[in-house]
């Protein structure tokens, strides 16, 4: 199966079950994580260099918004090593995103 395939239909999985599970949500799909700036020096970078260093985040699949809880979300059709470590990874890197700031009060529930 090809990568690109391979990853429709994982994003696909994901919109569904997203979808199905918290239909009230606000719901965020491929959400950037992490801050804006790098751990590099960064005085001789241009704008447009340091907007395509935001663009080297880490992603998740989902996040659903609840009142009560930020639902982070990773989908795999086949678990692969390392997968499950990636939630832990997203869940440490959410606080420091500066476009989820206003999230930052509730409990994270890892999906």
């Amino acid at each position: 199966m090809a990568a690109h395939t391979h990853q429709a239909r994982e994003r696909r999985l994901v919109s569904e079950w997203v979808t199905k599970t918290w239909p009230a949500a606000t719901l965020m799909f491929r959400v950037r994580l992490g801050s804006l700036t790098p751990a590099l020096p960064t005085s001789d970078l241009t704008p447009a260099e340091l907007r395509r260093l935001g663009a080297a985040r880490r992603w998740a699949d989902a996040l659903a918004i609840t009142p009560d809880s930020l639902n982070l979300v990773e989908g795999k059709l086949r678990l692969v090593p390392g997968a499950l470590e990636q939630l832990d990874l997203y869940a440490r890197l959410l606080p420091l995103t500066p476009e989820l700031a206003h999230y930052r009060t509730l409990p994270v529930v890892r999906h």
